[in-house]
């Protein structure tokens, strides 16, 4: 039989859940543990925020042409001013006429398809928890 040493105890054998990832503990409060946003981040966004109220409403803060009227500031933004989308929508050599993220010809697939949201949804939940209702603004 094969024997294991770790720390100081001794296992002789196969271990139950030996592959398995580990349980980490989430914090009380917004159940994200230390994966959420801490009080610095959140205070950003809410600056950001009041700041750019002045988008609500109105799309006129658009660079792709496709964006719409959002009832929040935080919502009102563009595929083109957020680096880690418009990246993407880049990468295309081909499709370099492309205006818009939702354009490109994962869009469709990856983000309107209720199947693929819902496996996206699992894996956040595993990873993170379950979404926590927003708070009324």
């Amino acid at each position: 039989m094969e024997e294991d040493r770790r720390g100081d105890q001794t296992f002789d054998g196969p271990q139950p859940y030996n592959y398995e990832p580990k349980r980490w503990e989430r914090r009380q409060g917004n159940g994200l543990g230390d994966r959420g946003r801490n009080d610095g981040q959140r205070r950003e966004v809410e600056l950001w925020s009041l700041n750019n109220a002045w988008r609500i409403g109105q799309n006129s803060w658009c660079s792709c042409g496709h964006c719409e009227a959002m009832p929040s500031a935080e919502e009102s933004m563009c595929c083109r001013e957020l680096e880690a989308y418009w990246s993407l929508v880049q990468q295309l050599v081909p499709f370099s006429n492309l205006s818009c993220l939702t354009q490109h010809p994962g869009f469709d697939a990856c983000c309107l398809n209720p199947f693929s949201l819902q496996v996206a949804y699992l894996a956040f939940r595993q990873e993170y928890g379950p979404l926590q209702a927003s708070r009324p603004e």
